[in-house]
């Protein structure tokens, strides 16, 4: 509040960027009100969210919307390609896992370490379908701590599953084309046998439903374990193939 209230010392305008700012505590949000009813010439709040739902309607109400969608992934494709000479099947992997983001699309062509990240988490992922509530409820302690030293990194955990169980009701309906881990096809064909539509369907809600909660600052502990105990069960175990 007190930067806010003094002029630039360089440039015509002093900017804040509050990235993440439905994580904004209920105190922060209050003072950041304050300041934003009491608005001082030349400075700018930039506030980044992906859900402005989670914000106080008062906040919103003293900002102007500007939505930025990310480029097509085809775009990213393509732009892997031609400028970067990425092989094709490569780009269109990173492309698919970027989600339109093309930073983290190059910074995963130039850093394997990315990419090998991402295949334990997956394998660790399919550990867990596969595994008993004992080693279930083992998991979500571990996330649970991560979840008090670095929310995002949980967060980034729900959108893998999420990635994984919304393509499996993309192979479950015939879209293979549209899938995002396109190099683990072939087990997400095997492993959409063993499931109803319907099942997949429940437990991306429960996905997005904890997801939701763990913005809102609800348990994690207890917000996990619910959704653990909502993990459809299937007749035989998945064992991951890439290619």
């Amino acid at each position: 509040q007190h930067s806010a209230s003094l002029p630039p010392f360089e440039g015509r305008y002093k900017v804040f960027i509050i990235d993440g700012a439905e994580q904004l505590s209920s105190e922060a949000a209050n003072c950041l009100l304050k300041t934003l009813e009491e608005p001082v010439g030349k400075v700018i709040f930039i506030l980044v969210t992906t859900n402005d739902k989670l914000l106080p309607t008062t906040v919103i109400s003293r900002c102007q919307r500007l939505e930025l969608s990310p480029p097509a992934v085809t775009e990213v494709e393509a732009a892997l390609v031609s400028r970067w000479d990425i092989e094709p099947q490569r780009a269109k992997l990173l492309a698919r896992l970027s989600h339109g983001c093309l930073g983290w699309a190059l910074s995963a062509a130039l850093d394997d370490s990315l990419l090998q990240q991402r295949a334990e988490k997956m394998q660790r992922l399919l550990d867990i379908v596969n595994a008993d509530y004992e080693e279930r409820f083992t998991y979500v302690a571990e996330l649970a701590v991560q979840f008090s030293q670095r929310r995002k990194s949980v967060q980034e955990v729900l959108d893998l599953w999420l990635d994984w169980w919304r393509d499996l009701l993309l192979v479950k309906v015939g879209c293979n084309e549209a899938i995002t881990n396109v190099d683990l096809e072939t087990t997400l064909i095997d492993s959409a046998r063993g499931y109803k539509l319907a099942q997949i369907k429940a437990f991306i809600n429960s996905i997005q439903a904890a997801g939701e909660q763990l913005r809102q600052n609800a348990n994690p502990q207890l917000v996990l374990e619910v959704l653990m105990l909502s993990i459809p069960g299937r007749k035989e175990s998945i064992s991951v193939k890439y290619g």
